[in-house]
Parts: C-alpha cells; structure tokens; sequence
C-alpha cells in the first residue's frame, strides 16, 4: 500500500472515531431538538384596521350588475324611496335559461353516475358499461333529430302566424337542450373510450382495470356535477341582481337610464340623493379579509381628536361584490372590495364629515376554541397538517382548521385538547420522518 493513501485512511477513520465519540458523549442521539406546542381551550380575538373617511347626505349611484334587457323601470325623478324598494328589473330569462341546463346536466351526470355505480356493484365490465353509454348517446342523438324537426316546423308556423312565440321559443328551448344532452352524451362515450384504452395499454389486469375504470369514471362526474352546481349557484345570484333594489332611503335625483331598452354591467341606472342624517363610512379592505364580512356584522370607529381618543359602533351595511385593482404602499398590485358602514349613532358623528376614521372589523371571535400556534401549520395537496414526534420521528397529521390568524390558528378535528405538536414547522431540518425530541419540558 502507498504511503500516501495509508495516510488518508488513518486520518478519515481518526474522523469517524471522533464523530462517534462526540455522538456517545452527547448521549447518542443525532436528533434535532424542537420547542413543544400544546393544543389548548381558549379564546381567539382577531382584528383588522383600515382608514375610512365620514360622509353624510352625498348622492349614491345605483348600478346594474348584470347585462340584459331593462323590463320595467319604476322610479321618477324626485320620488322618494326607501331602502329595499324595487327600482327597476332586468330580464332574468336567459339566466333561467342557462340554469335551466345546468340543472338538466346535473339530473343527466347523477343519472349516469347512479348507473355506473350500480354497474360496478353489479361486476358489469367497463365494455359492457361502455356499451350502454354508447347506445345513451344514440338515443339522445335520435331524440335531437326529433327536437330539431319539431324547432323546424314551429318556426315555419310562426312565419305564417299559426304558432305564438311562446310555443316558439318553447319548442327552441327543447331543441337546444336535446343538442347539448347529445353533445354530452357523445363527449362522455368517447372520454370513457379512451380512458379504457388508456388502462388497457397499462398492461394491468382485468380485475385491476375494472376498478380503475369505474374509479376515475366516479372521479369525472363527481367533478361535472359539482362544476354544474357551481355554475346553478352563480345563475341563482345573476338571477336575483336582475331585481334592483335602492341600498338606502333618500331622494331620486337623476335616472341615468330613462328611456334604454337596455343595460350593460356596472352602468348607472339611478342616483339617490340622501338626506344630511344620513351618516355613513367607506373604506375598501383586501380581497383576502372580504370573504369574513358581511353585513349586518358589527365594527368600531376610532378617531384620534383634541380630547383624545373616541370609538363609535357602527354596522356593515354593504360589502361590494367586485374588487378594484390598486397599487400596495410597497407597490404590489393588490386588489381591494368597498364596505360601507353605518353609525349606529349617526347624530354623534354628524359634526365630522370629511375627516378620516380608523375601521376596526372583527374577524374573529371564538369563546371556546381548540387553538394552536400559526406556525405549527403547513399545507400539501390542499390539506392542512401539523407534526407530531411518533417513535422519535416527525410524522404529519392532518387537520382540519377554522379561522387562522397570523399567530394563531383553530382547530375544528384532527387534534385534542392536551395533544403535543411541533411548535413552528420552518424550523430547520424538519420533514417527514426526521429524527426529533422535544427540547425542555
């Protein structure tokens, strides 16, 4: 053996020695030492601020909030109105429309979903289930030529005046939604299709691919229906702004709409003019706090003054339903919701328009809450977890969390009162599986 490599090797195992050394001398453990936090009853508080400014009696600008035909105005100038009247109404029908199909595609989807289940109950194999989708889509396919002939020959009939144009429009409303139930029903035969041959070049075997199959068909329409649910919820709010109401009592002063046949989103229709009691406060917040506010929810006003420091409560009258985009003081882009708010002593603060307020909103305010540090929580896949130490070892726990404040953090299941997790997950060297040991108690 070389002199030189001798040398190496009695050096690097004099390095190991010593590393073993210090390890036996340490007590033996390599561990990594974490602060201990400790799931506890109690109380969460949390707030947030933002500058308002005091207005009183200033015209508010009513506006539409959908696109559509104006049917009815009933609002003239000078009348006065009270907060909650009707002012005008949009046509809804082409929302009712297209709820309409979104309802439909929900019966269709859980209808084929009943069907798959009951397939995969019954072992029926994926070609025999593909099998009758296949002719599903033939008979909607037929069921449309039908509808379609029939949409033909009202049209010609109400050319020549024997059909009204309800029983046209009826007739149309069967045609377009005979096309999208075969549109549908084909889509879903040729994604099943593929999805089978996809499995089957797998190599994997039967009795595997029939559980995959029917699994990530369940997994599909699972998702359309509750695409389509989604897309109900939102024609049911588009549906209720075709009805405009006043936001508050006061005096019509101009009807920028007189005389349209109709409006686009967001153009004014009318302006109130309020009386000089009617107090108010504006602010605009952050996307992220809209969400927690709504109205009828309490706030506080503060104002720095001569005499000191005052507070008045107030209440939230209206949390807008867009955002307006900005720039952050650190010049971010951000975007921002208004909430306007009313005293509820607006005598007290009549004296104060024009001067700036301090809007304290209550985020959160739980008696008797199991509570964690903020920073014991991490996310992956969209769920939420903490580690615990199993065996000397981190190991993740899911949770399932309530209102998380910056420090703090609820937990509505995964965890109970006295259970012991790591206090912040940004310590260094901590993941899944790491060695680790509470330091101190």
């Amino acid at each position: 053996m070389k002199k030189g490599l001798a040398k190496k090797i009695i050096a690097l195992a004099a390095v190991v020695a010593a590393g073993a050394a210090a390890i036996y001398f340490s007590g033996g453990s390599s561990a990594l030492e974490v602060k201990k936090a400790v799931a506890e009853r109690g109380s969460l508080v949390d707030t947030y601020t933002e500058t308002g400014r005091i207005s009183s009696g200033s015209d508010l600008t009513v506006i539409s909030e959908v696109t559509g035909r104006l049917v009815e105005s009933r609002v003239s100038a000078n009348q006065t109105v009270n907060e909650g009247d009707v002012l005008f109404v949009i046509d809804s029908s082409e929302f009712e429309y297209q709820r309409a199909q979104s309802a439909a595609q929900i019966s269709a989807y859980r209808a084929q979903l009943s069907g798959l289940q009951i397939g995969n109950l019954m072992s029926v194999s994926p070609q025999e289930y593909l099998s009758q989708v296949k002719e599903g889509a033939e008979l909607a396919k037929s069921a449309l030529a039908d509808a379609e002939n029939s949409y033909n020959a009202s049209k010609e009939l109400y050319e020549i005046g024997a059909v009204s144009k309800a029983e046209l429009d009826k007739a149309k409303l069967a045609y377009d939604s005979a096309l999208e139930s075969s549109g549908s029903a084909e889509a879903r035969y040729e994604q099943s299709s593929r999805l089978k041959q996809q499995l089957e070049s797998k190599g994997i075997s039967e009795s595997a691919l029939n559980d995959e199959f029917y699994r990530s068909e369940e997994r599909q329409l699972s998702a359309m229906i509750s695409a389509q649910s989604s897309s109900v919820s939102y024609l049911d709010d588009m549906i209720a702004k075709c009805t405009v109401k006043a936001p508050a009592s006061g005096t019509v002063k101009e009807i920028p709409a007189e005389g349209l046949s109709a409006v686009a989103a967001y153009q004014p229709l009318a302006v109130i003019s309020g009386s000089r009691e009617d107090i108010y406060v504006e602010t605009s917040v952050l996307t992220s706090v809209a969400p927690y506010l709504k109205p009828g929810d309490r706030a506080e006003l503060k104002m720095e003054l001569r005499g000191g420091s005052m507070r008045f409560p107030a209440v939230i009258s209206e949390v807008y339903d867009h955002a307006d985009e900005g720039v952050s003081p650190l010049g971010l882009k951000e975007y921002r919701v208004t909430v306007r708010l009313r005293p509820e002593d607006p005598a007290a603060l009549s004296s104060y328009t024009g001067y700036e307020t301090d809007v304290i909103f209550t985020l959160c305010d739980e008696k008797d809450a199991l509570i964690i540090p903020g920073g014991a929580t991490f996310e992956k896949d969209g769920r939420d977890y903490v580690f615990v130490i199993e065996g000397g070892k981190a190991a993740a726990r899911e949770v399932e969390l309530g209102y998380r404040a910056p420090s703090e953090a609820i937990v509505l299941s995964g965890l109970s009162e006295g259970d012991e997790i790591i206090d912040r997950i940004d310590t260094k060297g901590i993941y899944e599986g790491a060695e680790v040991r509470f330091s101190g108690k």
